[in-house]
């Protein structure tokens, strides 16, 4: 019987929202866009999630008053730093971590479960979400082994030599990691040469060198992964999420006349046929 705990790193204002509000407490069909998140670890872990914030969003605690464990990152040294910080809050008997941003809304419990099965199919000391993208640009290239299954490390654009910026895998930035292992490797996390901050990306590097197996789970490139920064990805989120909402109420025997212009608060739960709105 497994014990997994999320943790979901929220510790960035967003300055690109250009708003004194945390980014992951702005809006999407009337909840948080950190409430989706919130939703799909908890339903995939069966635990109430670890948040992580910095003094910048200490307003996340408010919003979250329950159901949520809440760690502090004192200062922005890197999501490495964010990470040890939230391992302080996931209690002693969890033996999987999964890690997640707060800013991807539209991740669904199905990607977050299918990490955590990757990552215990293949004895994995971690397992991290890619897929492919036609314009990886800034996106970290995941490096395989001549094998083409284990991943050996995860390459940053402005790092990465001209092969490399070839590879059209992408690290999507959600990760299941064996517990003890994490609890132990995240110790060893060293300051980037370029910031001086803590990469999680380094843990890939550690586990290749432990001997260990790296593995990825493939998604497709849809957009439920996409990061939102700014006002215009917040839009192009609420679009997609108000057609999968609208989708999720028609299938249930909801007639619409224009789903386009349709608007319907989330449900808390899926709809079924004798539920109406």
């Amino acid at each position: 019987m497994t014990h997994p705990v999320a943790v979901v790193l929220a510790g960035g204002l967003g300055t690109r929202m250009k708003s004194g509000t945390p980014k992951v407490l702005h809006p999407l069909c009337g909840r948080p866009m950190l409430a989706y998140v919130l939703d799909a670890a908890r339903a995939a872990t069966g635990s109430d999630p670890v948040v992580v914030v910095s003094p910048a969003t200490a307003a996340v605690r408010e919003a979250f008053p329950v159901g949520v464990a809440f760690a502090l990152q004192e200062s922005p040294d890197g999501t490495g730093d964010a990470l040890r910080a939230g391992l302080t809050a996931v209690p002693g008997e969890a033996d999987e971590v999964v890690v997640l941003n707060g800013d991807i809304p539209l991740v669904e419990e199905d990607l977050v479960a299918g990490v955590l099965q990757r990552r215990r199919d293949a004895g994995a000391a971690l397992a991290l979400v890619s897929f492919e993208s036609w314009e990886p640009g800034r996106l970290g290239r995941v490096i395989r082994a001549p094998d083409g299954e284990q991943v050996t490390r995860i390459v940053e654009a402005r790092d990465a030599s001209p092969d490399e910026l070839a590879v059209g895998e992408v690290n999507a930035g959600v990760y299941a990691f064996d517990a003890a292992w994490l609890r132990a490797a995240v110790a060893r996390l060293t300051p980037s040469p370029a910031s001086g901050e803590l990469y999680l990306t380094q843990l890939v590097d550690l586990a290749h060198g432990d001997g260990l197996h790296a593995v990825a789970f493939e998604a497709p490139d849809d957009g439920t992964l996409d990061g939102i920064n700014d006002r215009a990805q917040l839009a192009e989120a609420t679009a997609m999420l108000r057609e999968r909402i609208n989708t999720t109420w028609m299938l249930a025997g909801v007639t619409m006349l224009d789903p386009a212009t349709a608007l319907f608060g989330s449900p808390a739960k899926r709809p079924d046929a004798r539920e109406r709105p």
